[in-house]
């Protein structure tokens, strides 16, 4: 329990509070001595000198420790200081902290922390690392808790700053002329020992190119207040205009020992002056602007530029040259000799070419064809079919003939005017070629195969003919009739015990069409009832007629109706008369017209029989049609009639 804070206060109470039987004077009672903690509780009491029994107020033989400090720090480091109090009472609440200094030396001059359940608190302090030489600085960290000062702790900051030094990259020159040399080195504001690393950069290309480098790489080295060396870039003078450029040098890094290095001018730059001859020219020359074959001609390169250049020879192939590469590369003075091959393929006038692949000069010469081989032509084939309403490709060869050349083909004669054209004309390649002929479709399904006489001729349509081949022209058959089921009735039945009974057919016929073909399908339905067993076919589609032309040469179709009976019904019952009843997506057939080929075209008869009399009564109705089918070809001509029968029966019993 601490003294009391006002008042009388006796040796005895000292004695008693901080646990002493042998003392006598005041003089044994010092903070921070045998018997007096230095804790904060015990502040007021001093560590010498004079004491009075009042510096006691309060003191307490527990209270606050420290129980990590320091008495020195160097710059650049943090330490943590530790507390607590000693009495175990205090278990949590907020702290202070405070140095009496300035954050040119400390990250922070302040701060607070919480006491944790083990009545404890620590914190941090962070000194600076600066290179200002200031000398040892003493400060005094101070703990409050609950507004009152528990610890304090004096230290000294001890000055381990470096002494600073700026290096600067250095050039020998600003600028030169092409082919000239200059360097880059470093300085330093001291004389130190170290590195520091250099890159060279610029708008110029080194390696050889604008420049090359001799001496330092990658790094100068310091033995005073300048390198021991540098780097030389060494211009190169050449003869093509790019206009002024620059080297640049950068240097970074610096590694000195025993100072605080800083960059200072870190990069410069030295202009290279353009000094070469002008605007760069190209030109290729031939000896001779024509040649025949077995003749030679050469080719002469000039340039202001140095290097080599790629060019390209079109216009020939390889063989044409004596097999000389059609590729290659030239420099300032080249000369290329060419030597045209003799043979006796006719190829007609060659222009050789030859370019540069930068597009800056080319030069051509003329190859005259001097063969004496002769030319000869040849259909591919002694005879060619075509049929009629389509088209043949007709194949020629030919030996000795440049490409490009025009030849001619004509018919000997076409007396029925079968073929469209009679005559043209076809361009040959690489000793080949191909013209085509198209026949006429016409209305004589029966004549049979005609042979025409195809010539080639040269000069004209009616130039020298060099070959003959015959051209068959195969005819086309008119349309046919395939015939199917031709009779068709729909028979259904309703068959009750007891209420009315209701029977209903429907009988279908569908005409579906094209130029190439059309089909007439009979079909049946049972809307009401089902199908009896009298008719087979009744709910299954059949095809009456089918119609195929091999031309596709069919235009239009219609349906007639010839006659019929019904609907007749027994007397009994009740009956909805059948009529032909064009329905949605159909229409009637059976009134003679004429419908262009590529629709669809429907209609369907029912009849319909309803018995609700009499336990034995029965009704029935009874419908029969007759129609004829016929279809037109594209010459007029109409073939026909093709006869069907549809049948619609419906029963009702019970």
């Amino acid at each position: 329990m601490a003294l009391q804070s006002s008042g009388a206060i006796s040796l005895q109470d000292l004695k008693t509070e901080f646990g002493d039987t042998g003392s006598s004077s005041l003089s044994e009672f010092y903070r921070g001595g045998s018997l007096v903690p230095n804790t904060g509780t015990n502040i007021g009491v001093p560590t010498s000198g004079e004491i009075q029994l009042s510096d006691f107020y309060g003191a307490a033989a527990t209270g606050w420790e420290w129980t990590q400090t320091y008495t020195s720090m160097d710059e650049g480091v943090t330490r943590t200081f530790q507390f607590e109090d000693t009495s175990g009472t205090t278990t949590s609440g907020t702290f202070n902290w405070s140095i009496n200094g300035t954050t040119s030396d400390f990250n922070a001059v302040s701060g607070s922390g919480t006491i944790n359940s083990s009545s404890q608190g620590s914190f941090s302090i962070t000194t600076k690392n600066d290179a200002t030489t200031e000398g040892t600085e003493t400060y005094i960290v101070s703990v409050t808790y609950s507004s009152s000062t528990i610890l304090t702790q004096a230290f000294s900051l001890l000055d381990t700053s470096l002494t600073p030094v700026t290096i600067n990259v250095a050039r020998s020159t600003t600028s030169v002329d092409e082919g000239n040399s200059f360097t880059f080195s470093a300085t330093a504001t001291a004389a130190i020992t170290g590195t520091v690393n250099f890159t060279l950069g610029g708008t110029a290309t080194g390696g050889g190119t604008d420049y090359s480098t001799s001496g330092a790489s990658g790094s100068f080295t310091f033995s005073n207040s300048t390198t021991s060396n540098s780097v030389t870039i060494s211009t190169i003078a050449d003869s093509t205009t790019e206009g002024s450029e620059t080297v640049s040098c950068t240097i970074s890094s610096p590694s000195v020992s025993g100072f605080d290095p800083t960059i200072g001018t870190g990069a410069l730059s030295v202009v290279i002056n353009d000094t070469s001859t002008g605007t760069p020219t190209y030109s290729l020359t031939s000896n001779t602007s024509s040649v025949n074959e077995g003749g030679s001609f050469s080719i002469t390169f000039a340039t202001n530029q140095s290097g080599s250049f790629a060019y390209t020879i079109t216009g020939v192939s390889s063989s044409d040259i004596n097999g000389a590469s059609l590729t290659g590369s030239v420099s300032n003075g080249s000369v290329l000799n060419f030597s045209v091959t003799e043979d006796s393929t006719t190829e007609g006038t060659e222009t050789f070419t030859i370019s540069l692949d930068n597009g800056q000069a080319s030069e051509s010469v003329t190859i005259y064809d001097t063969s004496t081989a002769p030319a000869t032509y040849a259909f591919t084939s002694a005879s060619y079919n075509v049929t009629e309403g389509s088209s043949a490709s007709i194949g020629v060869t030919t030996t000795n003939v440049a490409n490009g050349t025009t030849l001619y083909w004509s018919l000997a004669s076409d007396p029925g005017n079968d073929i469209i054209t009679d005559s043209g004309s076809f361009t040959i390649s690489s000793n080949s070629g191909s013209f085509s002929v198209s026949a006429l479709f016409d209305s004589a399904y029966t004549e049979s195969t005609e042979t025409l006489t195809l010539q080639l001729r040269t000069g004209s349509t009616s130039g020298t003919i060099q070959d003959t081949a015959n051209l068959n022209i195969i005819n086309v058959g008119g349309p046919s009739v395939t015939t199917g089921t031709t009779t068709y009735r729909t028979y259904v039945q309703d068959i009750t015990s007891g209420g009315p009974a209701i029977a209903r057919a429907e009988t279908y016929v569908i005409v579906t069409s094209s130029s190439s073909g059309i089909t007439v399908t009979l079909d049946g339905e049972a809307p009401n009832g089902s199908f009896g067993s009298l008719q087979t076919n009744s709910g299954n589609p059949a095809s009456a007629y089918t119609v195929s032309a091999p031309g596709s040469n069919l235009s239009s179709y219609r349906i007639a109706s010839t006659g019929g009976s019904g609907p007749t019904d027994n007397g009994n019952g009740l009956f909805d008369n059948g009529v032909v009843n064009p329905a949605s997506g159909y229409s009637a057939l059976t009134d003679n017209t004429s419908y262009t080929v590529g629709t669809s075209r429907g209609t369907y008869m029912y009849t319909e029989a309803e018995i609700d009399i009499g336990p034995t009564a029965s009704a029935e109705i009874d419908w029969t049609i007759t129609a004829a089918f016929y279809f037109t070809d594209s010459f007029g001509t109409e073939s026909g009639p093709y006869n069907f029968t549809i049948r619609a029966t419906a029963i009702a019993t019970r």
